[in-house]
């Protein structure tokens, strides 16, 4: 069986104290952390150079 590399977990927000809240964790290799980090960056300075 190949080695799991990433996982999405959900917490409801009563876990958490937090009614009506939802929490997302993302679990997935530093390397490709960063590449998605590069790419909302990238992103958000596209759309805010409209504004």
């Amino acid at each position: 069986m190949p080695k799991q590399t990433s996982r999405i977990t959900l917490f409801n927000g009563f876990v958490l104290r937090m009614e009506n809240w939802v929490r997302v964790t993302f679990e997935i290799e530093p390397s490709a952390h960063e590449v998605g980090l590069e790419r909302i960056k990238a992103s958000c300075l596209r759309h805010a150079s409209k504004c």
